[in-house]
């Protein structure tokens, strides 16, 4: 279930393209069958069918304009898709494209266009009395794919600004953290793990490159879950893979059936286990809708665009996320079946690695400039409200790492008291916790 959910969110944009072209088709055949051999004519109202000779120039004129409206509509897409990678960040480009009006335009006019083709190409020309419905439905189609032109204008208008599209990728960020954190609600949270208890070990190893996206370990656990063992998988979801890197190991006393072929077969069903992409995937991969929000704040702090306010609109919402991290104790799953004695670890919502994978080039890129830094700091003091008593500690922590970094930059006693305020409300919780 979790690879068909992917596949449909990898190939978002295509699969609404290809929908609305399929009905612009199913359109067409139902129309020719009515046309061209008559079916179920007699049921239609007259009111709705036109003459040949009206529907040939009706069909011939709105081809051409549902041909030009495609060209231009595609033309649109690749001006937005422009802007995005080159204002804020090539990673925000694929954001657009799922966006399911931008797509359905296009289906529709490329559809319109097809359905215009054909209907004209079946239709009769020996008896110009024939009546036809293919026009009115024609126009019917038209009236409907230009309300969502207009949707689409008015949709493109509003996510080029920066402030929506900043919204918009918080709102599909804040959705995946959600949707994960709610997937590993029953599974067992540590913080570290010993292997001490086992003698032996088996390392596995990879044969493909790409991002890992997806760990679906439930029929492997079901089958082993006799066997007592731990096996830990080294890279989480989102991290980059190449071949013969090992991705997991075999921890165990006693594990009489693991012969040369028994382990062989382990490794397969292992490696059927892991789905590994050639580009990230939001789907799974809550570190890389992060990354997205913090793309644009890199890109609006740089010195060609100097936009430090968006940059700290970015940090707001960055914050929250982090802060939805938060509240998920430990830096580990542990995920077994309720009878079974096996146990795989592996590693989610590690928060200390979260914050520096999130914030640690903001404050190497911003380090100079008082707002930024103070917005890391407000950043991490919104997390910190959510955060539990372990998290607390982290952020804490982390952020003794953003103050002696910045804070030498800052000369002036109005600008260090600025960050000085900031970091003391975190050292100030310090004693309530």
């Amino acid at each position: 279930m979790g690879k068909i959910r992917l596949f449909m969110d990898s190939h978002k944009s295509a699969i609404y393209l290809l929908r609305y072209i399929a009905v612009a088709l199913l359109l067409t055949i139902i129309v020719i069958g009515v046309d061209y051999f008559g079916i179920g004519k007699g049921f239609i109202p007259e009111l709705l069918l036109t003459k040949i000779d009206v529907a040939r120039s009706i069909l011939t004129a709105l081809s051409g304009s549902f041909l030009t409206i495609t060209t231009f509509t595609f033309s649109t897409i690749l001006s937005v898709l422009s802007t995005y990678s080159s204002n804020y960040s090539p990673r925000v480009v694929e954001n657009f494209l799922a966006k399911k009006i931008t797509m359905k335009v296009l289906g529709l006019f490329v559809g319109g266009f097809i359905y215009s083709i054909m209907t004209l190409f079946f239709m009769k020309t020996s008896d110009l009395d024939v009546m036809v419905l293919s026009a009115t439905v024609a126009i019917i189609y038209t009236i409907y794919s230009v309300i969502n032109f207009v949707i689409f204008i008015f949709s493109v208008s509003s996510l080029i600004q920066s402030g929506n599209l900043i919204v918009n990728t918080f709102r599909e960020s804040a959705e995946v953290i959600d949707r994960s954190i709610e997937e590993i609600s029953d599974m067992e949270r540590i913080s570290d793990y010993s292997l001490e208890s086992y003698h032996y070990k088996e390392d596995f190893y990879i044969d493909c490159d790409g991002f890992l996206e997806l760990i679906e370990l439930e029929e492997l656990l079901e089958k082993h879950k006799d066997q007592e063992g731990m096996l830990v998988i080294h890279p989480s979801i989102g991290d980059f893979v190449s071949r013969n890197q090992k991705v997991a190991s075999l921890y165990y006393n006693d594990w009489s059936h693991l012969a040369e072929d028994n382990l062989l077969g382990l490794k397969e069903e292992l490696l059927k286990s892991f789905t590994v992409k050639e580009k990230r995937i939001t789907t799974k991969d809550y570190k890389y809708s992060i990354q997205k929000i913090i793309d644009i704040a890199l890109r609006a702090i740089s010195p060609g665009i100097n936009d430090p306010n968006t940059a700290m609109k970015c940090l707001d919402f960055a914050g929250v996320l982090l802060g939805k991290i938060s509240t998920v104790e430990g830096c580990y799953n542990c995920s077994k079946t309720e009878d079974s004695r096996l146990a795989v670890i592996y590693e989610s919502f590690n928060l200390k690695k979260d914050l520096e994978d999130s914030l640690n080039q903001i404050v190497f890129y911003g380090k100079e400039d008082l707002f930024v830094v103070s917005a890391v700091m407000d950043a991490l003091l919104s997390s910190y409200h959510q955060a539990t008593k372990e998290n607390k500690e982290i952020i804490r922590d982390y952020s003794n790492y953003v103050y002696d970094r910045t804070i030498d930059n800052f000369q002036h006693e109005r600008e260090r008291k600025i960050i000085d305020s900031r970091y003391e409300l975190l050292n100030f919780k310090e004693n309530q916790v």
